[in-house]
């Protein structure tokens, strides 16, 4: 499968002190992801705080996939936009991409309302945009945002599910995001699931 990458203006958002960036096409869907802010957690909520720890800056990453996916080469617009990883595959097709944003948390916010927050902000920036799930869950010891939802382009009126997963930490934003048809997502949520895992595992080896 083919990953283009094209140049495009994406607006600040306030949540996040950010620059304008480069993202790539994936499977010919724009997806119009700008850096979203990194929320402090509520002393009330229990097990946040293990979100709040620093990590490495990652330049690439170490973590297995499922078998069918095949890991993609980086070209250089993927790297200026912070992607550290990129990987697709086939039958039924799918593709996946890993993306930092580094930055200061934002104190005063729950990540209880994080999930709800940014599904609203995508609501606002993404033309077609069609919400199915937000929430926040547990995965391998990290509490991490789950925003699935739907996009129908504007050019070719192609619709196009994406699953965002946000792992919010104390010095960064870590996006894990995926693409798909919507009726490969009964078969391909276990491989989902499995590559946060296995990508969390990972990036738990990289406290600071």
């Amino acid at each position: 499968m083919n990953i283009l990458s094209r140049q495009t203006q994406l607006p600040k958002w306030t949540f996040w002190n950010n620059k304008r960036i480069v993202l790539p096409i994936v499977m010919g869907v724009l997806l119009l992801i700008a850096g979203i802010g990194l929320f402090l957690f509520s002393n009330g909520y229990v097990k946040a705080k293990a979100n709040l720890k620093s990590y490495q800056h990652l330049t690439t990453i170490s973590s297995s996939y499922p078998q069918s996916w095949k890991k993609q080469e980086l070209t250089k617009a993927d790297s200026k936009a912070g992607i550290i990883a990129v990987a697709s595959r086939s039958n039924p097709s799918a593709s996946y991409f890993v993306r930092i944003v580094e930055g200061t948390f934002t104190e005063g916010s729950d990540i209880r309302t994080l999930s709800k927050t940014i599904a609203g902000s995508l609501a606002q920036k993404l033309k077609g945009f069609t919400l199915i799930s937000n929430k926040t869950v547990r995965r391998a010891g990290f509490n991490v945002v789950e925003v699935h939802y739907q996009q129908t382009t504007v050019n070719n009126n192609a619709t196009m599910d994406h699953l965002m997963v946000i792992v919010p930490t104390q010095n960064q934003a870590i996006y894990l995001n995926f693409t798909f048809a919507q009726s490969s997502y009964d078969k391909l949520s276990g491989e989902f699931i499995t590559t946060v895992r296995n990508f969390l595992n990972f990036l738990s080896t990289r406290a600071t």
